[in-house]
């Protein structure tokens, strides 16, 4: 599972400790990352102050798949 976020957007915070337990509470083989296109800094103090451990991603530019702009966007992605 893949979720587009940013650290500004309210209702992206308010869904990130939902995918923080869910990241804790999974199983092997399922996997929650969240992507965002924002310096690298405010994403690691945003995440530190909070205590989240979900993978959280930076890019300058976000894949094509994750492109869309409306955010918070969540992704199921099938290992195929």
């Amino acid at each position: 599972m893949a979720n587009k976020w940013a650290t500004w957007c309210l209702p992206c915070v308010e869904e990130i400790g939902s995918f923080h337990s869910l990241h804790e509470g999974t199983r092997r083989g399922v996997s929650v990352v969240l992507a965002a296109e924002e310096d690298v800094e405010t994403v690691r103090r945003f995440a530190e102050k909070r205590g989240f451990s979900v993978p959280m991603y930076v890019a300058d530019e976000m894949p094509a798949p994750l492109r869309e702009e409306t955010i918070p966007r969540t992704y199921v992605v099938k290992p195929d």
